[in-house]
């Protein structure tokens, strides 16, 4: 039956695939290097419909019956025959081809042998002489799992997310989600239609054979619509399931794409890790993937500086004077940047969000110019810093009803909470973008911080017919022009924000040295919200709130440093109001932070404590950030409702608590144990540094 093998694999993992005798190419396994029983799939194999990609066009040609979510079996793909395989650098692709369709497939796989991951997307050439209207096409397809055995008791992890609570963790069982491994023909979809890619859920899942300890990681890297979809096999080839996923598709999104004669279409891409014992193997090895091969940083950000940004203390009311009257302070405390926020382009008692696209600063709160107050920034040793929005344009703006160079769905404006969206496939609105950016460049200011408040899907008005597209090609265009500017200033740090966390997908992040990862403003919360979204998104671009309010004493100050030090420390406050005490507390945290930050930069991290539920008790918490070599690590211990004694063996062996942030107090170590003593149900934080002793 099996007429070819190909093996794609590093020294992480095995991909591997068959052509079989009539043509058809399909999935044989997913594994870690290593992993000594290889599964006997070839009964599976057998079953008409396995494949590597599904794929439907022209509204038609359903080869299965459809009942339920799954949107899986199709003629278009099911009728594909490999055509050959192909090496170009670290990409494998392999050619299929639909002889109905002249269409032309080609499935690419990046491997690279220092990364846990395989990204996966898909190209479609059509070779026919008219139009073919895509209606569904995966970026991946992972087949036949599990692979040993016919468990129902498989789990599927999925990350909920909402506007200030980010991150939480859902487990299901397959059985729950009524995925049967016999007689049954359910999907279960998890999806997003929205401008905002993860106001729901983050375009990531991890499937958990729990019998075999098995784990399968995927992130799509998408920041528009995005779709994911598990499913159960073949009534007539039963005991198996698929994942599939990339961009949303007709039957659930209204997506489509014509693809004109000659015309070529990519997919977004999709990484793919596999692991074994813990799911925290999955985390590590994707941040590993994303550390090498989607973070790209700016040469001012190789030491992850400590950010100081307005916003929480001054919402929107900054002016030259308030700035510059922080100054002292924050030079004295160790700040490396300062971030004014939304406001210094609006005029005294108007609506910051109403003038957005009005990017020249308001002279009444800069009478000196916004150059001067960079000066001074730099004058007291820190990095100016700016927050721009830059995708969108309020009513007070010249381009306000600007046709060309604005989003439009059915011929009218797209407006939301006040905006309307710039259109980045036109040349005039990345001359506009550009010309934003060479401005701020050019008055001093070496950090922008990216903002996007407002949601503008499902689909736009433009080159093709379908309107959920044509906004994805407005993502794509977006894309590349940030791409442009990073280029052209490369010392130019951008943070990605959007309502705090509402847009963490890797094709943003990948184009942002670090992220705003919540707007949650309650000290009380916003560990637990680092806790969770340190699991998909790499530490190193974990931007968290340490809002230092006015009216504290010491003991909450220490514990509000805390809740952004195992990320990027992002403080907020109006430091001129604190008490020296105080101050001194934060000086100490800034310094602490400073003196460990080369262990957030790329950290094996591992959880000691459960995924968070986001309630009124948030329950004790820990993790540690190792060393790749195991010599050195720091202990996160945070609460702000437990009471009580705690034991922790941190995964370092064989250390000594050289070091903590702010005190020992409650913290005891005896031989390879810490012993934690928490004596009342508030808020509690600690970071300690260890050191291996032999």
């Amino acid at each position: 039956m099996v007429k070819k093998e190909i093996v794609l694999k590093n020294k992480f993992y095995e991909y591997a695939m068959v052509v079989t005798e009539d043509g058809h190419l399909c999935q044989e396994y997913f594994l870690p290097l290593g992993y000594e029983q290889k599964p006997k799939n070839q009964n599976r194999l057998k079953g008409m419909y396995a494949s590597e990609v599904v794929l439907a066009a022209d509204f038609s040609g359903e080869y299965g019956c459809h009942i339920g979510n799954r949107e899986y079996w199709y003629e278009a793909s099911h009728s594909l025959i490999f055509q050959g395989y192909v090496q170009d650098g670290n990409t494998a692709i392999i050619k299929l081809y639909n002889p109905k369709l002249s269409l032309e497939v080609q499935l690419c796989y990046e491997v690279y042998e220092d990364s846990p991951a395989i990204v996966r997307y898909t190209k479609l050439v059509n070779h026919g002489e008219r139009d073919i209207v895509l209606n569904q096409v995966s970026s991946f397809v992972l087949n036949h799992i599990p692979y040993y055995g016919y468990s129902e008791k498989m789990l599927l992890h999925t990350y909920k997310s909402a506007w200030a609570w980010e991150g939480e963790e859902q487990i299901q069982s397959f059985e729950a989600l009524n995925l049967f491994s016999k007689f049954c023909r359910g999907g279960y979809v998890i999806e997003n239609n929205s401008a905002f890619t993860t106001v729901k859920r983050f375009p990531y899942v991890v499937l958990e054979d729990p019998e075999n300890k098995l784990f399968w990681g995927v992130q799509i890297e998408n920041s528009g619509q995005w779709r994911l979809e598990i499913g159960s096999g073949d009534i007539q080839n039963p005991n198996w399931y698929y994942l599939q996923g990339g961009l949303p598709n007709y039957i659930n999104s209204g997506w489509s794409k014509t693809l004109e004669a000659g015309e070529c279409y990519v997919t977004p891409k999709a990484s793919l890790t596999t692991g074994v014992n813990q799911i925290e193997n999955i985390y590590n090895q994707m941040h590993e993937h994303q550390y090498k091969y989607l973070i790209h940083k700016s040469i001012n950000d190789k030491e992850l500086p400590v950010v100081y940004n307005d916003w929480q203390a001054m919402n929107g009311e900054v002016s030259e004077e308030r700035i510059l009257a922080q100054l002292e302070y924050l030079e004295k405390l160790g700040i490396d940047i300062y971030v004014t926020d939304a406001g210094w382009y609006v005029p005294p008692k108007c609506s910051w969000s109403e003038y957005v696209g009005c990017w020249n600063y308001d002279k009444t709160r800069f009478p000196n110019g916004l150059k001067t107050v960079a000066e001074a920034i730099r004058q007291h040793g820190m990095l100016p810093g700016i927050w721009c929005e830059i995708e969108v344009v309020g009513k007070h703006s010249k381009l306000w009803n600007d046709s060309e160079m604005l989003l439009m769905d059915h011929g009218k404006f797209i407006e939301r909470s006040g905006r309307r969206f710039l259109n980045f496939g036109s040349q005039r609105t990345v001359q506009y973008a550009n010309d934003t950016i060479d401005s701020l460049y050019h008055l001093g200011f070496r950090y922008i911080k990216i903002d996007f408040n407002a949601d503008c899907a499902p689909g736009c008005d433009g080159a093709d017919k379908n309107p959920v597209e044509n906004l994805h090609q407005n993502r794509v265009a977006y894309s590349k022009w940030l791409d442009s500017i990073r280029k052209k200033y490369p010392d130019l740090i951008v943070e990605h924000c959007s309502s705090g966390g509402m847009k963490l997908d890797y094709d943003n992040l990948s184009r942002a040295c670090l992220a705003s990862i919540t707007d949650q403003e309650s000290y009380l919360y916003t560990a637990s919200i680092l806790f969770n979204v340190s699991r998909l998104i790499h530490p190193n671009q974990c931007g968290n709130w340490s809002n230092v309010v006015s009216d504290i004493d010491e003991k909450t100050a220490e514990f509000i440093m805390t809740n952004s030090m195992m990320g990027r420390l992002c403080i907020s406050g109006i430091m001129s109001e604190l008490s020296k005490d105080v101050l001194e507390v934060v000086k100490k945290g800034v310094g602490f932070y400073k003196k460990y930050r080369y262990m957030i930069d790329n950290p094996i991290v591992h959880y000691h404590t459960k995924p968070m539920k986001f309630k009124e008790k948030q329950n004790l918490k820990i993790m540690e950030y190792n060393d790749k070599l195991g010599r050195e690590a720091l202990l996160y211990i945070s609460s702000t409702n437990f009471a009580g004694d705690q034991e922790c063996k941190p995964v370092l062996q064989k250390y000594k608590i050289m070091d903590c942030y702010p005190n020992m107090s409650g913290i005891e170590q005896q031989g390879d144990t810490i012993k934690i003593h928490v004596s009342q149900a508030e808020p509690f934080g600690k970071i300690l540094f260890l050191k291996r002793t032999e």
